[in-house]
């Protein structure tokens, strides 16, 4: 607009060029403008203000065209024109360079109904804010359903202590039977209370795998009666068994250390492809999320790894589907981990496990006991205790 103004009229180009084919050449393009104005009430106030201050323009040349340009008014309206482009060109630096609105633009004069419009569009938060988390947390814990960034690309996601979100979840992706829902959580000590349910060789090789872009396929149990998923437990995985993951993603984790245990599946309609932009969640799914944590594009456009650990106390894992992280990658963290139980090493994952520190200390009373009772009895070699002697031992 200011290159057709500038060069237009102090460039030279209109020169001293009077009358009606002029005037006609000028209607036409006001009309044109006229479409961009219009246009502009659906985008922000600021946008529809700086289409009609160049409208203004236009109307300068019109009058100078037929001879009726009162004196000033070009200058008059080239100011304002230039002031409300100044500020537009700041608040987009501005709002550019902070990821967050800094200078207002103002919305929408005119909303549609469906993507993009009416008033109860849910909220579109920027990620990288920790009131925008736990904004979208508060959602969640009432029951909402939202969009999230991951280390890979997008996803739905719900409460699992919520069973109507998950059910809610289940029915806006338009859910395959083959493609299940899964469970996400922040930290394998979020597995503690269900411990003693699963495999000690599965925990050490999760400790070892995440937070990572690895999704493990585990038996279905009593394990997760934990999570308070209800009616809605049928949705998360098969019936025999489930996908869980620890994502490498600050955001998503803090987001389930507000919430806790996750339901996810991709935000996108069964059969489409994956969501890899905060603007293509609520285009896919429209007013049927409750909100969503923005962070532009995703990083990776290649899903996670699937691991397929249902028998994983033989000592083999299979693969359902090799994303992000190689399967090499994968072999060479279990065989790690084998090499550990080899040499007899505990699970890292529970530095606090109150049961294996009774044990220890019970096992160290009992042999300072009978170290005792051989230096009473003159022996100078230390007893021992044999487990049918010790009930400790024995367990």
């Amino acid at each position: 607009m200011w290159a057709v103004w500038g060069l237009t009229r102090y460039g030279g180009l209109y020169g001293e060029t009077r009358g009606f084919h002029v005037a006609v050449g000028i209607i036409s393009f006001m009309l044109f403008n006229c479409l961009v104005t219009v246009a502009a009430l659906f985008l922000n106030v600021a946008w529809f203000v700086y289409a009609l201050t160049f409208q203004l323009i236009l109307i300068s040349f019109l009058l100078d065209a037929v001879g009726s340009l009162p004196y000033g008014y070009d200058i008059g309206v080239t100011i304002i024109f230039g002031l409300v482009s100044f500020y537009c060109f700041l608040a987009h630096i501005f709002n550019s360079t902070f990821q967050s609105p800094q200078m207002p633009l103002g919305k929408p004069l005119v909303k549609l109904s469906g993507v993009g419009g009416g008033a109860d569009v849910c909220p579109h938060v920027p990620a990288r804010k920790a009131s925008s988390v736990q904004q979208i947390a508060e959602i969640m814990k009432n029951g909402g359903i939202c969009g999230m960034p991951t280390d890979t690309v997008y996803v739905l996601v719900a409460a699992c202590n919520r069973p109507d979100a998950v059910i809610k979840a289940y029915k806006v992706k338009k859910q395959a039977e083959d493609r299940p829902m899964s469970l996400w959580i922040s930290s394998i000590k979020q597995l503690e209370p269900v411990r003693h349910l699963l495999s000690p060789l599965l925990l050490d090789f999760m400790e070892a795998a995440w937070p990572s872009s690895i999704s493990m396929v585990i038996p279905r149990g009593p394990w997760m009666d934990t999570f308070g998923l209800g009616d809605a437990a049928k949705h998360i995985g098969t019936p025999q068994s489930i996908a869980i993951r620890n994502p490498d993603c600050s955001v998503a984790t803090h987001l389930i250390n507000m919430v806790g245990p996750i339901a996810v599946t991709s935000a996108n309609p069964t059969g489409e492809a994956d969501t890899t932009h905060h603007n293509q969640v609520y285009a896919k799914l429209g007013k049927k999320v409750d909100g969503v944590l923005c962070d532009g594009p995703s990083p990776e456009n290649i899903a996670s790894t699937v691991v397929d650990c249902t028998k994983i106390e033989t000592g083999h894992i299979g693969f359902f589907r090799v994303g992000l992280i190689p399967k090499s990658k994968v072999l060479q963290i279990f065989e790690e981990v084998q090499m550990r139980h080899r040499h007899g090493q505990t699970n890292p994952a529970f530095e606090d496990d109150v049961h294996l520190s009774d044990i220890q200390r019970d096992k160290s009373f009992v042999m300072e006991d009978a170290a005792e009772s051989g230096r009473g009895s003159g022996n100078s070699t230390p007893s021992t205790v044999s487990p049918e002697q010790s009930p400790v031992l024995r367990n």
